[in-house]
């Protein structure tokens, strides 16, 4: 039997472990940020896909290379959002450019309003350096809330030793895994 044609354990296993990280986001505890990466064709995005399957709650996958505003307006709008969030997001789509922080700070708060909510950026290789860092905001200001979970996706292992945390196997030559969150103490900051 070839070895593709054997199941993987191994893989089931992260999967499962990363849908019990996410869990935290489901009991509000915690915001979180993950990020898969890997040669194209390991199943990063499959993985991804039955991560949040897995995680009983409300998620959206959007391209990496989504523009900001179109990012914003796909976001789900609780009824009752903070009266700063509200400003923030109508000046921001009136055409006011927002500093990178500030925007993700807003996007995060439109998303803890609508707690428990997983975001899944997909292709994140794809982003131009300006996406780049309002993606890396976001996993920061992410982290700061209460039931919000970043998902990311990406082919090459994101430069730096932060994003260092890899598993044992045939996945750890080709990919890996990296989270963010102060309940995660295991895993290292993805950005």
């Amino acid at each position: 039997m070839r070895e593709s044609a054997q199941p993987d354990h191994s893989r089931q296993d992260r999967v499962a472990q990363l849908a019990r990280q996410l869990g935290a986001v489901i009991s509000r505890r915690v915001g979180l940020a993950v990020g898969l990466w890997g040669e194209p064709g390991i199943g990063k995005t499959h993985a991804a896909l039955e991560v949040l399957l897995r995680v009983p709650c409300r998620h959206l996958t959007l391209p990496a290379t989504v523009g900001a505003l179109s990012l914003a307006q796909a976001l789900p709008r609780a009824r009752a959002l903070p009266s700063w969030v509200s400003a923030q997001l109508e000046r921001f789509e009136r055409g006011e450019v927002l500093a990178p922080s500030a925007l993700a700070h807003t996007l995060a708060h439109t998303l803890a309003a609508s707690a428990p909510f997983v975001l899944h950026f997909e292709d994140l290789h794809e982003a131009d350096p300006e996406r780049l860092e309002l993606v890396k905001a976001l996993a920061r200001a992410v982290v700061g809330t209460r039931g919000v979970g970043l998902l990311t996706c990406t082919r090459p292992t994101p430069s730096g030793s932060s994003w260092s945390k890899h598993w044992p196997g045939r996945w750890s030559a080709r990919g890996g895994w990296g989270c963010s969150s102060p309940a995660a103490r295991s895993c290292r900051p993805p950005f």
